[in-house]
């Protein structure tokens, strides 16, 4: 008769299963926006289904407020009265960054600020707009089209 031995384990605990993959948020094109401009906050709507999916607060004066949408359309930019350029995460309904360009004695400094957001952040129009901006306030003229 054979007798077998068990080994003990070594080592501590049994390892954890791999995470599954999760490919990044991306966004469906089916996300929009609602100026509220007397509150100063955008609501995110998903026009299917019209409905409500979640606001956004704090985006100062947005009277006259334009909007932009990253390619993907996961992002708004939100341009308002007061100089801001908000990024809003659509998917999870929060304020990426805010910049605010002041008038006063650092405006060159800050809008060069809010420009090298908007070049880097989005595209067309926005992006060649800041480009010219910037070259202008730099003194750089080979940025210019």
């Amino acid at each position: 008769m054979a007798t077998i031995k068990l080994k003990k384990p070594t080592g501590g605990a049994p390892a954890a299963p791999a995470a599954p993959h999760r490919p990044p948020l991306r966004g469906t094109g089916d996300l929009g926006v609602v100026i509220e401009r007397a509150r100063g906050s955008v609501q995110i709507v998903e026009q299917s289904a019209r409905r409500s999916l979640g606001r956004v607060d704090g985006l100062g004066d947005l009277s006259h407020a334009s909007v932009v949408f990253s390619r993907d359309g996961r992002y708004a930019f939100v341009f308002g009265r007061d100089g801001g350029l908000t990024k809003i995460d659509m998917l999870e309904a929060r304020m990426v960054k805010r910049v605010i360009v002041k008038l006063g004695i650092n405006t060159n400094k800050d809008l060069l600020e809010w420009l090298k957001f908007a070049q880097s952040e989005t595209t067309g129009a926005v992006s060649d707009l800041a480009d010219r901006i910037a070259a202008a306030l730099t003194g750089d003229h080979t940025a210019q089209g």
